[in-house]
């Protein structure tokens, strides 16, 4: 799972003037050496800290423990869910949804060694109760499990054992397969779920780490599937979102970046620092972030830092240049955490730098397309299932039209559809609906609801 986390969040540093962009904030434990920690934030105040030590000895069992701060990183509570203290875990995953709900992954046996078995709890007060919850099902006990939350009801859960997708809409009271999970190959070893702007990414990897990777994504929560590749070739890195269109990933060491989810992709530049470890999308803006990783005990000279692209990696603004970091994650224009750390040569022991999060500047926000913003839905919610789209004289030309149900059926389609057409969806049953209106300025994406 470490390889996962640090592949999926991007590394950054403070500014070129080092006074106020990034800040560090009270660490929540005094013991550095570590075999996972993980910062999941909230928003500016809000951020929990999944940590479990090193053992002292290979021999010794360890305890995984959860912090939350409220105060900015202040102030830490110590909100770990009780577990026996004289077997042996380890975390795979933790998520926070809110400043309330959060859910761990871990994996625990009673000898060093295991057989371990995962367990999944969850807290809907902040911590201070852990509920243990059931697993979709009796093969999701041991191997590898990947979490992602839409929301404090809607989630997906992955097993690489099982090589199964279950999702649930009531918290996790309940688990439904998914069904249109592509088939993963029988050579696949490393498999996990990976989410970035609203996009889950499945990769699997035969066993050796110079074999390619095979993506699968769906912009529709887990329900629908595509296979993506990077000009038809095997992508080599993992693809990081900023929505359903637009992404960047490394090949080879060129960064590339899509604007037609995946269909096309286009060689553009790479950040002003040799080396980064990812990319994090900022929300509610058309941003990335690239963060320079250097490892610290080598007194690496190289060049440090981060850097922002408003163009999708066409240009690049450096922020600072003095800093390297292992994760950060971007959760609004103003708020962002990040992890920063050291490796050993061999890259067996970490240890963790120092925890912080983002002071600087609202970053900018994003501006509506003109295609965007030309087009209405309306009534939404629709209490009869009837919707009026409209675009104006001047607006985009819509080719086709195509609504999905919640698992991801297709129940409307319509080629081509004339602006202020009525779409009918009156035989459907009350529910959530995903709208994609094709225009000749791209695909455009709407929500509905019949609520009858």
């Amino acid at each position: 799972m470490r390889t996962l986390l640090f592949l999926s969040l991007c590394c950054l540093g403070t500014s070129i003037s080092a006074r106020a962009q990034w800040q560090p904030v009270t660490d929540p434990v005094a013991v550095r050496n570590y075999s996972f920690a993980k910062v999941e934030p909230v928003d500016a105040q809000t951020a929990w800290f999944a940590y479990a030590p090193r053992p002292a000895a290979p021999s010794a069992p360890g305890v995984p423990e959860v912090y939350r701060t409220s105060d900015a990183g202040r102030t830490w509570q110590n909100v770990s869910p009780a577990l026996a203290g004289s077997h042996y875990h380890y975390f795979q995953d933790l998520q926070a949804v809110d400043n309330q709900q959060a859910w761990a992954v871990v994996a625990s046996s009673a000898t060093s060694g295991g057989p371990y078995t995962n367990q999944m709890l969850g807290t809907t007060d902040g911590g201070a109760t852990w509920a243990l919850r059931s697993l979709p099902a009796p093969d999701f006990a041991t191997g590898s499990l990947s979490l992602h939350w839409f929301s404090r009801s809607e989630g997906v859960l992955f097993s690489q054992h099982a090589r199964a997708l279950y999702r649930t809409t009531d918290g996790g009271l309940s688990w439904q397969p998914v069904p249109t999970l592509p088939a993963l190959p029988a050579s696949a070893a490393n498999m996990q779920l990976y989410e970035s702007g609203g996009v889950l990414t499945l990769y699997s990897q035969t066993t050796g780490s110079s074999t390619p990777l095979t993506h699968w994504v769906s912009t529709t929560r887990g329900l629908t599937w595509q296979l993506l590749q990077l000009n038809a070739a095997a992508l080599t890195g993992l693809p990081v979102f900023r929505d359903a269109q637009h992404a960047l990933t490394v090949q080879a060491g060129q960064l590339w970046s899509t604007a037609d989810a995946g269909q096309s992709w286009t060689a553009v530049a790479a950040p002003p620092f040799q080396q980064y470890t990812a990319f994090s999308p900022v929300p509610g803006t058309a941003a990335y972030v690239a963060g320079a990783f250097s490892y610290q005990y080598l007194n690496n000279t190289g060049p440090k830092g981060s850097a922002i692209t408003y163009d999708d990696g066409r240009t690049w603004t450096l922020l600072e240049n003095r800093n390297s970091f292992a994760t950060i994650r971007f959760v609004a224009p103003d708020a962002a955490w990040y992890l920063q750390a050291d490796f050993d040569p061999l890259g067996s022991i970490a240890t963790f730098g120092a925890i912080g999060r983002y002071t600087g500047a609202v970053l900018a926000t994003r501006h509506a397309s003109p295609a965007a913003a030309a087009l209405q839905v309306y009534p939404n919610p629709s209490a009869s299932g009837r919707f009026t789209l409209h675009v104006p004289a001047t607006g985009p030309r819509i080719r086709s039209v195509r609504v999905l149900d919640a698992l991801g059926r297709e129940v409307y389609c319509a080629q081509p559809l004339a602006a202020g057409q009525e779409l009918d969806l009156s035989g459907q049953a009350q529910g959530v609906y995903s709208l994609t209106v094709q225009t000749d300025a791209g695909p455009l994406q709407r929500t509905l609801l019949i609520n009858r």
